[in-house]
């Protein structure tokens, strides 16, 4: 598969550039993960059992031969709306899916997808979080999440991930925002496709959204603009600083009863710089009523090694409120 730009699947593989491949791999992975991925036809999404399946080795979808998946992770090919780049969206199934055909599973959305689940799609590695779900379903025995990837526009990432236009000092200054559009493609179009094809718990209160540094900004906007939608945010290492203030003022504005918010940063990011607007939204937010976890991470630089390392504490508390992150609670003041 490509490893920069849009390849002709269409996944789009380029990203923010940050340094640091994550290594710790949770789960052994073998031949047998790749065989359990699907690609589903799109033509055939409807009704649940009513779209055809055909099985393919992964390397058949994205050739090559380091991949890295763990579980079962479908494939809806294509899909594109609103205008923007068309890109393949990934979905991870729980352990259980097959098995208990009578059960339905809370749903998380992540930004950047082509970095959770597979090395070989990745910009800079991947976040394992195929493995941190595999981890904690403990086979059908703990809690299980259905994981949909949807991977960024390429070069209109900024665009989609920024909700105003981008700030002078960038090399695409005052290009428009498609922010809207892109959330509208991931609710108008991405969500209604995976709920017809894979059982769904379709409340606000299962339904979550993630993403790092741009990803977790546009996060955080979605739940403070969508709150009827969303009842999770995770935003990790958020890239704040490109809204020059202006997500500030949004969510100074907004309250939602019953929104969790899972905030983290590294204190190596940017020289540490990044810590005290991270600790300012923490601060806002949980004046607005929301319940807010937050984590500073001591050893956290602005990478996918360092969300990988985070990730599987925020995905327990997203599945179950009472499982607060560890650290949890660092409460310093900029």
């Amino acid at each position: 598969m490509a490893t920069s730009g849009v390849a002709t699947s269409g996944v789009a593989t380029s990203g923010v550039a940050t340094s640091g491949v994550a290594t710790r791999e949770a789960v052994p992975r073998s031949a047998a993960h790749v065989s359990t991925v699907r690609r589903l036809s799109a033509a055939r999404l409807c009704r649940e059992g009513a779209y055809r399946r055909t099985v393919a080795a992964l390397r058949e979808v994205y050739p090559g031969d380091d991949h890295t998946v763990s579980g079962d992770v479908h494939v809806l090919p294509g899909v594109a709306s609103h205008g923007l780049a068309r890109r393949d969206i990934l979905v991870y199934l729980p352990p259980s899916y097959g098995a208990r055909p009578a059960r339905r599973y809370p749903v998380l959305y992540l930004g950047d997808g082509q970095n959770v689940f597979d090395a070989a799609t990745s910009f800079a590695g991947e976040w394992g979080v195929d493995e941190a779900a595999e981890n904690l379903a403990a086979g059908g025995q703990g809690p299980e999440v259905i994981l949909v990837a949807i991977p960024n526009g390429g070069d209109a990432r900024l665009a989609e991930y920024d909700p105003w236009p981008a700030p002078a000092g960038l090399p695409i200054a005052g290009q428009e925002s498609q922010a809207a559009a892109y959330l509208d493609f991931v609710l108008q179009t991405v969500r209604p496709r995976v709920d017809r094809a894979f059982r769904t718990r379709t409340g606000r209160g299962s339904t979550g959204i993630v993403g790092s540094s741009l990803g977790g900004l546009i996060a955080l906007y979605a739940c403070l603009t969508r709150p009827n939608v969303f009842g999770f945010c995770g935003a990790l290492s958020p890239a704040f600083w490109v809204t020059g203030g202006k997500i500030f003022a949004a969510a100074e504005e907004r309250s939602a009863a019953g929104l969790r918010v899972y905030l983290d940063v590294g204190r190596r990011e940017a020289g540490g710089r990044m810590v005290p607007q991270i600790r300012r939204m923490r601060d806002v937010l949980r004046r607005r009523g929301y319940d807010v976890a937050y984590v500073e991470d001591a050893d956290g630089e602005h990478n996918e090694e360092a969300w990988r390392r985070r990730f599987p504490a925020m995905l327990a508390w997203f599945l179950d409120p009472a499982a607060r992150p560890p650290g949890d609670g660092n409460d310093e003041t900029a």
